[in-house]
């Protein structure tokens, strides 16, 4: 067996922590980092464990290159490399891409194959971008004088509600506005049929 009478106990518990943020909370790294800081501050890890799964959500392990996403969605690379200037599709890091990037990936091959062109679909990031830097402006203002647990605690409170908000109103904006259109355009008659 393994002799660790040589490491000083704050190593092992260390070690220990982060083998279970990794395990048991799926947590990267860098946001293991973070945590291991605020905790050597003295500061109290379940709710920092609670805010990094939900600010920075982590899915599966399932990792693909620019290769192969264009290989498993039928993107071409430049396809690929426009989409993600236009952050149609935005990956965790440059060169990584997971499972919710391939199913995008795959999405805008439909639209395209349909005849819609990348740039018809800049707006959502555009029009997101906005809203999101003022949901966060909001946050800021509303954190203002909080302690720091009061402010992690709002902070995750408030992100998990904006999220659903969001998609709420996105979608009945949709169905209220699509409710009023023909389902198709008005064709004109085909008087070969008479």
């Amino acid at each position: 067996g393994r002799n660790v009478a040589f490491y000083p106990s704050s190593f092992i518990e260390k070690t220990k922590l982060i083998r279970q943020l990794q395990s048991e909370h799926q947590l990267s790294l860098s946001q293991i980092k973070t945590i291991l800081k605020e905790k050597d501050k003295g500061k109290d890890i379940d709710i920092l464990i609670d805010f990094q799964k939900e600010i920075y959500v982590e899915k599966e392990d399932v990792k693909y290159t620019r290769q192969s996403i264009c290989i498993e969605s039928g993107l071409s690379a430049p396809q690929l490399k426009k989409a993600i200037s236009l952050q149609l599709i935005i990956p965790q890091t440059d060169s990584e891409f997971d499972n919710e990037d391939l199913v995008i990936a795959r999405r805008l091959k439909e639209f395209l194959d349909y005849g819609l062109s990348l740039e018809d679909l800049a707006h959502y990031p555009e029009a997101i971008s906005g809203i999101i830097d003022k949901d966060m402006e909001i946050r800021l203002r509303l954190l203002n004088e909080l302690s720091y647990y009061e402010a992690l605690n709002r902070t995750l409170t408030i992100t998990k509600g904006v999220r659903v908000f969001r998609n709420y109103i996105s979608e009945r904006i949709f169905q209220k506005k699509a409710a009023k259109q023909p389902l198709l355009p008005e064709q004109p008659e085909d008087k070969s049929l008479n």
